[in-house]
């Protein structure tokens, strides 16, 4: 395997044919949507389709338009960008100390303290 920047190829040892005609191989992907195949020359490369997750007040979306594989920096941030929301609120004769009843998003790492003053 040789490395060239941030691909990898590889490369076999040369091998003897039997036959004087060239030889063509077909190359494709199981699944088109995950995976694009090109050959040019001597030369195939695969790439991967992929697509993006974003997340909106904690809930992630994948955008598959253009592939359906994400990078694991996408799903990372995903997991850190996902989280439930925390509000306070009064039952009876409860009251709210603070800025009241402002909702507020609860991520991944984060700690929640519960304060009581009785």
């Amino acid at each position: 395997m040789v490395k060239n920047g941030n691909e990898a190829t590889g490369e076999t040892e040369p091998q003897t044919l039997t036959q004087q005609d060239p030889i063509k191989f077909t190359v494709k992907s199981s699944d088109g949507s995950l995976l694009h195949v090109e050959a040019t020359g001597s030369t195939i490369t695969l790439t991967p389709k992929t697509g993006t997750i974003t997340t909106t007040g904690g809930v992630p979306t994948a955008t598959t338009t253009n592939g359906k594989l994400v990078t694991a920096d996408e799903v990372v941030n995903a997991l850190t960008e996902m989280g439930w929301k925390a509000t306070a609120s009064t039952d009876g004769t409860g009251t709210i100390i603070g800025t009241g009843a402002a909702e507020e998003l609860i991520k991944a790492g984060n700690t929640v303290t519960f304060k009581s003053r009785r």
